[in-house]
């Protein structure tokens, strides 16, 4: 697990961060999920932890929040404001408060 087989004689390659072999002898590596990530060689994606995400398949590793927002475990962006600040217009769309962060969390 952790690597893939191309075919033929060559030895299984290691699959990069943010790709995973489940099983062994798979043709070629998984692409981790949006939320997830893993790294070189893994079997298994991990969830982001809390404070970071990955928006897209296949990433290596989870970004941080920008200040001031933050993000549960496992999220796809980061959509709400972390302690110490609160969210100016409840009525925000999670993609105004990710692109514009400082305009919706106070502190």
């Amino acid at each position: 697990a952790g690597s893939s087989c191309g075919g033929g004689a060559a030895p299984p390659a290691e699959c990069s961060p943010g790709f995973v072999a489940a099983t062994p002898g798979l043709a070629k590596c998984e692409r981790c999920e949006p939320g997830t990530t893993s790294g070189a060689g893994s079997a298994s994606c991990s969830e982001c932890a809390a404070g970071t995400y990955t928006a897209n398949t296949g990433q290596g590793e989870c970004t941080r929040c920008p200040h001031p927002l933050s993000s549960g475990s496992g999220d796809i962006t980061c959509s709400f404001c972390k302690e110490g600040f609160y969210l100016q217009d409840a009525s925000a769309l999670p993609d105004d408060i990710f692109r514009f962060p400082t305009d919706y969390c106070k502190p």
